[in-house]
């Protein structure tokens, strides 16, 4: 299941945009043979923030960015170095477990965490409302 697919945000551009992401991620970090699956990026990369709060029953209002996490070194690296160049040379500020992007005018984060704990709605994989940070909710 994609973004698009699953219509998770209403602007398509942000579906398409968060698609891109992680087809870039299952191109650098392809599954291993015996992952039938092709889940090894879905289960160190979820959504997260008050997007995934949202998708997960709680309350929210409007959505200022998006958030993805990773328990992933190799991944949040990707993210940092390469992301940037990939989503239209955009604009990156880079901290030592967080960044933010700037694709398009939109505002993307990516956390580097120790633990995730996915659920799958609709298809996604979001981070456990439990553990999402307190800071992007």
């Amino acid at each position: 299941m994609t973004y698009s697919e699953a219509t998770i945000f209403s602007d398509q551009k942000i579906n398409d945009l968060c698609d891109f992401i992680f087809a870039k991620l299952v191109e650098r970090f392809p599954p291993a043979p015996e992952d039938e699956h092709n889940d090894y990026v879905y289960k160190h990369f979820v959504l997260s923030g008050k997007a995934a709060n949202i998708l997960q029953g709680v309350s929210g209002t409007t959505i200022n960015n998006i958030t993805f996490e990773t328990d992933d070194q190799n991944i949040y690296y990707f993210c940092q170095n390469d992301l940037p160049k990939l989503l239209f040379k955009s604009q990156a500020i880079l901290y030592k477990e967080r960044m933010l992007i700037y694709p398009l005018n939109y505002f993307f984060e990516i956390w580097k965490t120790d633990t995730i704990d996915a659920i799958e709605i609709d298809g996604i994989q979001l981070q456990n409302k439990n553990l999402i940070p307190s800071e992007t909710i």
